[in-house]
């Protein structure tokens, strides 16, 4: 599909000129807007008589206030950058199915944090105490919830759908799971790393089968710091997409010391900023084992590039004993919502359904992610690379 000729000028400025006269538009701090504009006061492009850019035509004392603006000559990317990292907020979704952890992990998350009052979560807890998780919830700040009975919602991604109904604007998205734990100032050390890789790389998300913990009998948690882990496939993946078409991937550790290629991502953890959310939404006929690819295959043909980071912000409990299943506690909902939602996957990627809210975009290719991760849908075929976990080509 073509861009129109303001689509055009916004990807390149971040905003148009309509954005300046909307009182709802976000502005820039002061210290944001006056160090830009210092840029553009000793650029050779800025008009001196009228203060204009010669390459946007915007007048430059209005276009810097604006939170989202970009210099098309990306001379404003550092000052961007530092900003981002100083008064950014989190936006939290949070699905949660009979999870005892899942307010030790609310708390780690705000305890460990830099700034906890700029992290916001939006919660959908499936529970049998429906008024004990809606008080825990007021005990917090900026903590909303859905508090359901079990079995209302079948599968993650409805989950995370309903849970981003209390996403507001916030500037980044972490979707992760109810069992996990953060590093100390996992906030500011995510953003900042995140921020770097979009100005080497492009627009991201960050995701990866993350570093494991584990509770000990006086419910003090284990961090395992190990290497980061990458995706591969066992013999078994391997069987299970021949015969079914549905593709699963399993973690692997791995030395590498910069962000890799992925042709994956990770259902408890992916972090990218609130707007790509927001373009690529969650699609409720998605239930399961299923997401982590067609979430991968959406993103990568929406233009995002999808990278497992070297470092380690958070981790997550991947035994959990005596935990309560939903597929055990209601069979004759969750299996037939599963068996819809493999073929509603399955229709999607074998046949290239181009569906912005619920199937592929149109900014790559499903040519170009089956190149890009050694994967071809209608025959159920794979390559070496995505079998062993080699990094993808990278693919603009």
């Amino acid at each position: 599909m073509t861009k129109s000729r303001w689509e055009q000028y916004k990807e390149k400025n971040g905003v148009t000129p309509l954005d300046a006269l909307n009182p709802k538009t976000k502005k820039a701090s002061k210290e944001l807007s006056e160090n830009r504009y210092n840029i553009c006061l000793v650029c050779p492009e800025l008009i001196n008589l009228t203060k204009q850019c010669k390459q946007c035509g915007c007048i430059m004392s209005v276009k810097t206030k604006i939170q989202n603006a970009a210099c098309p000559l990306k001379k404003w990317e550092e000052v961007n950058r530092l900003d981002a990292q100083n008064s950014a907020t989190i936006f939290i979704n949070m699905p949660s199915y009979k999870d005892p952890e899942i307010w030790d992990t609310v708390d780690h998350f705000i305890s460990n944090a830099k700034f906890p009052e700029r992290v916001y979560f939006g919660i959908t807890v499936q529970d049998n105490d429906i008024e004990f998780n809606i008080s825990e919830a007021l005990k917090r700040k900026n903590v909303l919830i859905d508090s359901l009975k079990p079995g209302t919602i079948i599968g993650c991604q409805p989950a995370r759908k309903n849970s981003h109904k209390f996403y507001n604007k916030q500037d980044y998205y972490l979707n992760m799971d109810s069992h996990m734990r953060a590093v100390q100032n996992w906030d500011t050390l995510i953003i900042k790393d995140f921020e770097d890789l979009e100005l080497k790389k492009g627009k991201s998300v960050m995701t990866g089968y993350v570093n494991s913990y584990d509770v000990d009998k006086d419910g003090r948690s284990i961090l395992n710091k190990e290497t980061p882990w990458i995706f591969y496939m066992s013999e078994q993946n391997v069987l299970t997409f021949k015969n079914n078409g549905i593709l699963q991937m399993c973690p692997k550790h791995s030395d590498h010391v910069e962000p890799v290629l992925s042709p994956y991502i990770s259902g408890h953890f992916f972090f990218a900023r609130g707007k790509y959310v927001e373009r690529v939404k969650f699609v409720e006929e998605i239930t399961f084992i299923e997401e982590e690819l067609f979430m991968a295959v959406r993103f990568f043909t929406a233009g995002y590039n999808i990278y497992i980071p070297s470092n380690t912000y958070v981790f997550h409990r991947y035994g959990r004993p005596n935990r309560e299943l939903i597929w055990d506690d209601f069979p004759e909902k969750f299996y037939p919502a599963s068996e819809a939602s493999k073929n509603f996957s399955i229709n999607v990627l074998e046949n290239n359904i181009i569906d912005e809210e619920k199937g592929l975009f149109s900014e790559r290719t499903l040519e170009e992610f089956e190149t890009y991760a050694s994967i071809t849908f209608k025959t159920r075929e794979l390559g070496t690379n995505i079998i062993n976990g080699n990094e993808p080509s990278y693919i603009k």
